[in-house]
């Protein structure tokens, strides 16, 4: 081994241990700042844990959460041909899990119903509705999913629900959908996100989780959602945006009835900003849109609130009205 290997190696050797020192004074330093000694352990879990939903940046479906639901390809959806005949109309359902219907059963879900609607409304084709929904996808996991997969089984429509998982982990908006660097960030996000503390902060720092930069994720979100239309018009593919429920003059504090919202926690300005640029990029790109936000409730207790005590996720009746609402605009298309 010739001097330079060496002092090769003893630069790597010291980057490491330095990294090592930095990641356990993090650990430490947070632990006594927020008296939580989980900080010491945090990502440990996963550090020999090999997963795949990191690496691709869209989630699938490993196992049905409830009794009797049905799981193909990775989605709570009924087995289909990938070979489309040629008498169907073919629908992708694409979202998170108010598409998935995490509080009910798949027959209750949305996709479900409307595939039943357009075929009853509808005799020029057979009607399939595929749902994709999966709770916690993001609007970047959709943007990934669509190229990976979904053209690949010859869609005639997108349904998309807009995706407010991107208020949790967005994805960087300077990156601006290179190649190399969708690759760099998929690499970073397996190899560091969620495993290492210091990793996590500096991804924080830099703006790439919601908690932080506003402007860096809306400027995110804006750019996945017009791209997602284009690669939609591209595949001679027609979509729906779906306007999300939540409004923030919904989102109420603690009060003496109990009335109480997670997402206070989470600047429910900014999903008025979200609301914004869905409104935006629709008009630009003349993209079909389903306002649905006018049904949402005041509070989650109330008896004619078509959503459950989250306050983000569809009743059976809300998927019933939804599936409704989407089954007349898709028909008007049709029949344009």
């Amino acid at each position: 081994m010739n001097a330079i290997s060496k002092k090769i190696i003893f630069i790597l050797v010291t980057v490491v241990f330095m990294l090592a020192v930095l990641e356990v004074s993090f650990r430490v330093i947070y632990s006594i700042k927020y008296r939580n000694a989980e900080y010491l352990v945090y990502g440990i879990r996963n550090v020999f844990k090999f997963n795949v939903d990191q690496f691709r940046g869209y989630i699938k479906l490993r196992a049905p959460e409830n009794k009797g639901d049905i799981l193909y390809l990775g989605f709570r959806t009924a087995p289909f041909p990938i070979e489309k005949p040629q008498d169907e109309y073919r629908i992708v359902a694409l979202g998170g899990s108010s598409t998935y219907h995490t509080q009910g059963t798949y027959e209750e879900s949305w996709s479900y119903i409307l595939e039943k609607l357009l075929n009853e409304r509808l005799n020029d084709r057979a009607y399939r509705v595929i749902n994709c929904g999966v709770p916690g996808q993001t609007t970047y996991g959709a943007d990934r999913l669509l190229t990976d997969e979904i053209f690949g089984w010859k869609p005639d429509m997108i349904v998309l629900y807009t995706l407010y998982n991107h208020i949790n982990f967005d994805t960087p908006a300077i990156l601006k959908g290179r190649e190399e660097g969708d690759l760099l960030f998929r690499a970073a996000k397996f190899l560091f996100y969620d495993r290492s503390l210091l990793a996590t902060y500096l991804i924080n720092f830099a703006g790439l989780h919601s908690g932080l930069t506003t402007q860096n994720k809306m400027e995110s979100y804006r750019y996945l959602l017009k791209d997602i239309i284009k690669k939609c018009r591209d595949n001679g593919v027609e979509i729906i945006v779906v306007k999300q429920l939540i409004r923030p003059a919904d989102f109420l504090r603690v009060n003496s009835e109990g009335c109480t919202t997670d997402f206070t926690r989470k600047a429910p300005d900014q999903y008025m900003l979200f609301l914004d640029i869905i409104d935006e990029v629709s008009a630009e790109d003349h993209t079909e849109m389903v306002d649905f936000s006018a049904y949402s409730p005041v509070c989650r207790d109330r008896v004619d609130s078509i959503l459950m005590d989250t306050q983000v996720h569809l009743s059976a009746y809300g998927s019933e009205l939804l599936a409704d609402t989407l089954a007349d605009k898709i028909v008007s298309i049709r029949r344009k």
